[in-house]
């Protein structure tokens, strides 16, 4: 079923210097918020969110109302289905997940603001943060969200891998030479290691957010959390959506150290396990969600990867060396692999006899 939510066919162009977009971003919003369709220019307080690294963010308030308003990032709708994006946020803003879709134009969308605070890879050292975020999880992974149920990490992968093994031009002289140092040949056999793994591990399917780093989770002055972002979200493995969680603890740095150990591992599954009762979580159920969660990540580092390479050619607008983060990521893949692959095959191998 379509979710229906208010449209209107203006857009913002995201090429335009922030304070050269407020003019727009306010007409969109009188577009598609009936109470704030005859204010007047200087009614409104427009300021620029900070922290997304694919689209252009801004607070919208006019007195004691106020609006999230999200331009898309420019030429990203080669890597983001955004009729899923604005589908799936519709459903779970309903399901109490996220702000309130409020209206969609051309290139973003508008959601309430939510007073609540964003976390950051140091909220996750608190086991009580931890317990709460795969709570959660969990939750969104029991949804029934429209769409295709068919696990998309290989999908996802090989597409980016396309896009991003296209790109052989870039104007800035320090991308180029980044790009040229690329090995896709060694990508290519990355991927093709991981799907052969992946055949014989697979794992439950879910809704899965596929993109929950830190900075989208909110948590509000009542103790509710928030999910946000859902333009990467679809159905996938759970072990993927669990292992680019645990990647992400490592913050934009890509720093392998914050990589969560087994035993902080051990205590956000068991919370997304056994919601009610984490200590009644098996051994057995812990070790193989533990083999998938680790496993994912590693898909997950590969498909960051080919996506920074993408979002380089296009994304002009938001200030975060892309190709630079290409190679930390890969870094971070590597280190984990010579570390994790052997749990996986070893795990298998259990299973087989």
């Amino acid at each position: 079923m379509k979710a229906h939510f208010p449209e209107c066919a203006l857009s913002v162009d995201s090429l335009l210097p922030f304070q050269d977009m407020e003019a727009q971003i306010i007409n969109v919003c009188r577009a598609l918020i009936p109470e704030l369709q005859d204010a007047d220019d200087s009614d409104f307080d427009v300021c620029r969110i900070n922290g997304g690294i694919t689209n252009i963010m801004a607070k919208v308030s006019k007195k004691d109302q106020s609006v999230v308003v999200r331009v898309f990032g420019p030429a990203t709708e080669g890597v983001i289905d955004r009729d899923r994006e604005i589908q799936a946020t519709c459903h779970l803003s309903r399901a109490g997940f996220c702000p309130e879709l409020k209206g969609v134009f051309k290139n973003g969308i508008i959601q309430t603001f939510v007073t609540a605070r964003t976390l950051t890879p140091e909220d996750f050292l608190d086991d009580a943060v931890v317990a709460k975020v795969a709570k959660e999880l969990r939750r969104l992974h029991q949804q029934e969200v429209p769409g295709e149920k068919e696990s998309m990490v290989w999908t996802e992968i090989n597409r980016y891998f396309e896009l991003a093994s296209a790109v052989t031009k870039f104007e800035s002289p320090e991308d180029q030479r980044k790009l040229e140092a690329v090995s896709f040949d060694e990508l290519r056999q990355e991927i093709n290691t991981l799907k052969e793994i992946g055949a014989r591990l697979k794992g439950p399917v879910v809704y899965a957010h596929n993109d929950l780093l830190p900075g989208n989770v909110m948590v509000d002055a009542q103790g509710k959390y928030y999910f946000i972002d859902f333009e990467y979200s679809g159905y996938n493995y759970r072990g993927f959506d669990i292992g680019t969680h645990f990647n992400e603890y490592a913050g934009f740095d890509c720093d392998f150290c914050a990589y969560p150990s087994k035993d902080r591992q051990l205590n956000f599954l068991r919370h997304y396990l056994r919601p009610d009762d984490p200590e009644k979580a098996t051994h057995e159920e812990l070790e193989e969600l533990f083999v998938e969660a680790n496993f994912y990540a590693l898909a997950a580092h590969i498909t960051w990867s080919a996506w920074a390479i993408v979002q380089a050619t296009s994304s002009a607008a938001i200030d975060f060396d892309y190709m630079s983060y290409f190679f930390k990521r890969m870094k971070m893949y590597r280190e984990q692999k010579a570390k994790f692959l052997p749990v996986v095959r070893g795990f298998l191998a259990g299973k087989s006899k």
